[in-house]
């Protein structure tokens, strides 16, 4: 047993700058800047157990808050039925929490606490676009590519430099979506109904840090495979108060799972679903 206690105190601000031009303001620039910090959880201060694969985690009850600089910038485009959008984002990290070796070995595995000892970056750019189309149709659809780094000190005026552990892989994202209210002069059922069917394609996450490798219970030698998703879903609002709602999902039958993560998901699945408001 042990009494701890601890308390962080952060003043932090942000700021957003828009500048839109052209015919009904179709075209904007924004651009942001913003401060973040995150004081230690429980679990990084107190935790004493088994971690990754082949570690255990001691107590750390000298953590310092992480502290966030970060900033976009992007542009959009509007028009009458297709809206664009590109972004890029930027975080500077300091005070990164991170898990290190103590050098001790506990009944075979690898001693590690958490500690401020390393800084770093995550930056990346993302795409966004949605276009309407004829009888009740749309397409939307995104694509995201992010990347991070940590430096931290491994011996006196040596320092490593390494991916940050679990950053989401590039990912694109599409999908066709229709809705019954949106049909001129629709009529019942149609006007009640909607449907969606959606692509997810995500790329290897291969970009590993040392501890990223070792965990083998998560992340497959090598890296988390890349899975595609193919998923659709329907729904019939049959009054005011009743929905009912079919979901087809992973209709290739995808092995996968998100990065990081300990457990691959569902394979082919149908879930049938009724909500009633009262």
């Amino acid at each position: 047993p042990v009494a701890f206690s601890g308390d962080w105190t952060n003043f932090s601000g942000s700021a957003r700058a828009d500048y839109s031009w052209g015919p009904n303001d179709r075209s904007t620039v924004f651009l942001s800047a913003s401060q973040a910090f995150r004081a230690p959880n429980i679990a990084d201060i107190s935790r004493f157990g088994r971690s990754r694969s082949t570690e255990f985690e001691v107590a750390s009850l000298g953590l310092q808050p992480e502290d966030f600089l970060s900033g976009e910038i992007g542009y959009r485009h509007a028009l009458d039925a297709l809206t664009l959008t590109a972004a890029y984002y930027y975080t500077d990290l300091r005070n990164y929490i991170e898990t290190v070796p103590t050098g001790r070995i506990v009944d075979g595995l690898i001693e590690v606490s958490k500690q401020n000892s390393a800084s770093g970056r995550i930056h990346g750019v993302e795409l966004t676009g949605a276009l309407q189309l004829p009888a009740g149709f749309d397409l939307s659809g995104n694509a995201t590519w992010t990347e991070g780094d940590l430096t931290r000190p491994i011996a006196a005026g040596d320092s490593l430099t390494e991916p940050i552990s679990r950053i989401q892989p590039l990912t694109g994202f599409l999908a066709l979506n229709w809705s019954g209210d949106r049909l001129v002069n629709a009529v019942w059922p149609l006007q009640d109904m909607w449907a969606t069917a959606d692509i997810t394609i995500v790329d290897r996450a291969d970009r590993l840090n040392a501890a990223d490798r070792a965990d083998t219970q998560r992340i497959p030698i090598g890296g988390t495979p890349g899975y595609t998703l193919v998923n659709t879903r329907f729904g019939w609002s049959l009054t005011e108060n009743l929905t009912l709602t079919v979901s087809a999902k992973n209709l290739l039958n995808e092995a996968y799972r998100s990065h990081g993560s300990g457990s691959n998901e569902a394979g082919r699945n149908i879930i049938l679903g009724i909500e009633a408001l009262f």
